[in-house]
């Protein structure tokens, strides 16, 4: 278990200096959110800061995507891809928007086959 915490913390250190993890504690809420938006302005949608009653955590947007309907792409794969819109609370928390995820359920409720199979084949090739 030692061993465990330690690669858990290399990981959470290594990730903050790469950029793939905007919760740095020794820095205030509005510079990791500064950084974060800095780091990923040529992402399909960067992130935004938002009101709390349009924030979800990934777990969350995780569990009301997998409720809906067949199995999906992880939540990281979808922000990846410009699905869903990544977001900050104004206290730094990072997540994605409710708006985002109930449009995502509304696209694949009423999308046709054929749009479904081609974001699939999209997503394979944005995988590779």
């Amino acid at each position: 278990m030692r061993a465990w915490g330690r690669l858990m913390a290399w990981d959470e250190r290594v990730s903050r200096k790469v950029g793939l993890r905007f919760d740095d504690p020794e820095k205030s809420p509005e510079e990791n959110i500064r950084l974060a938006q800095r780091r990923r302005t040529y992402w399909l949608r960067p992130p935004i800061v938002v009101e709390e009653s349009d924030y979800l955590t990934s777990d969350e947007a995780k569990k009301i995507l997998r409720n809906r309907s067949a199995p999906r792409p992880s939540v990281n794969i979808l922000v990846a891809r410009g699905i869903l819109q990544p977001c900050f609370v104004e206290d730094g928390r990072q997540g994605v928007t409710r708006t985002s995820v109930e449009q995502e359920i509304d696209w694949h409720g009423s999308a046709s086959r054929w749009k479904k199979f081609t974001r699939r084949v999209g997503g394979v090739l944005h995988w590779i």
